[in-house]
């Protein structure tokens, strides 16, 4: 598997005990966040306070962290084949889709007129780009009772 995410390393996660050869981008960010005043919650987007490189350099410190994980666990990444990139794949995991929401801009949002009236109980999804959905409802297996021919379906 060719990964996407090259693998470029400041040295922790190497296990030779090499200090950093400059400062984690994490906490160059964090200071920055912190002098500005901004929250930096689990749900806050910092989008606007990442420098340009910020987040591939961020994807980088957190895959060193992931390998740091893995051999916590006693895993030997060094020497497992299943491991090769595993590191430098969950770090793109987690910066690109999981937390995609913190690190990037946020989408703009579109709203369009309400012009035939609908309320809160109707469907939404009700445009010819978009297949019905229909919903089936069965009782579940614990109102069906021990004993019963009912499955949950």
């Amino acid at each position: 598997m060719t990964s996407t995410v090259p693998f470029v390393s400041n040295g922790v996660a190497n296990g030779n005990g090499n200090k950093l050869l400059n400062p984690q981008v994490s906490a160059r960010i964090r200071e920055r966040l912190i002098e500005s005043g901004v929250s930096f919650l689990a749900n806050d987007n910092i989008a606007d306070h990442l420098q340009p490189g910020e987040l591939d350099q961020l994807q980088v410190e957190v895959a060193d962290k992931v390998r740091d994980l893995l051999r916590s666990l006693v895993i030997d990444i060094d020497n497992d084949h299943n491991t090769h990139e595993t590191a430098e794949r969950v770090a793109k995991m987690y910066l690109q889709e999981v937390f995609k929401g913190r690190y990037h801009q946020q989408p703009k949002v579109a709203s369009f007129p309400n012009v035939k009236q609908l309320d809160g109980s109707t469907p939404l999804a009700r445009s010819r780009f978009v297949p019905p959905v229909h919903t089936t409802w069965c009782r579940s297996w614990a109102t069906a009772g021990s004993g019963s021919n009912l499955v949950p379906g």
